[in-house]
């Protein structure tokens, strides 16, 4: 493996490098299995749609992109296709795509599409939402919650939550502190349910938008 011993520092320990060459030559043979497939189905107008959905979505990011990387015809077979207007050779090249990258060229498509960045909230870590502001930033000059701020009703409580989170102030740490998620939880069915009119949406955005997904769903729990 030529190409493997390349990339190995020289200093490294042989029972490494050893492991460092066994996984390069198994990733190696999985994209050759991979590629070879894709290359037979594709020859049959993706007629067996089941065989590269279960082969390759059982495939990390990195790996279907070592396929690619490994047999660009295989690359540019697909890319011809996605060019041609076939939406099934995109979903395959998307497969392989960075979350970062994925959702950046989402945003530049769908200026401004409210459930798409309810869902890239939704689904991303303060860390992932930091670096996604930063890159369309790069690209346009301005931040993401400034520019949905333009385009979103003025004081509406999506609004709001957008630019809140995109504060970046949300918790990342991994300790919960139940009897915390308790307490947060009686109040929100305070100033929600409990209410006869309306609900206290402060106390919410509070709440949601300073919280990292594990204290959210334990505050969800402790609200059932």
């Amino acid at each position: 493996m030529g190409a493997a011993a390349s990339i190995v520092a020289d200093d490294m320990p042989e029972g490494l490098k050893e492991l460092f060459d066994l996984t390069e030559r198994q990733k190696t043979k999985v994209a050759e299995i991979d590629a070879a497939m894709l290359d037979v189905e594709m020859g049959k107008l993706f007629k067996q749609h089941n065989k590269i959905i279960d082969d390759l979505t059982a495939r990390s990011k990195s790996q279907i992109k070592f396929m690619f990387d490994k047999f660009p015809a295989t690359a540019k077979h697909l890319e011809a296709l996605v060019v041609a207007g076939n939406p099934y050779a995109k979903f395959i090249q998307q497969l392989a795509v960075p979350k970062l990258q994925l959702e950046m060229s989402l945003l530049k498509a769908n200026e401004f599409d409210e459930e798409l960045l309810v869902n890239l909230i939704g689904t991303s870590t303060t860390r992932e939402l930091k670096e996604l502001n930063e890159l369309y930033a790069q690209d346009k000059g301005f931040s993401i919650a400034d520019t949905f701020a333009t385009k979103g009703k003025d004081n509406t409580s999506l609004v709001r939550v957008v630019q809140t989170i995109f504060r970046f102030l949300r918790d990342e740490s991994k300790d919960i502190d139940q009897d915390l998620a308790e307490r947060q939880a009686e109040t929100i069915h305070k100033a929600g349910p409990m209410r006869l009119i309306g609900v206290d949406e402060d106390t919410f955005f509070d709440y949601l938008s300073f919280s990292m997904l594990p204290s959210t769903k334990l505050i969800s729990a402790c609200l059932r």
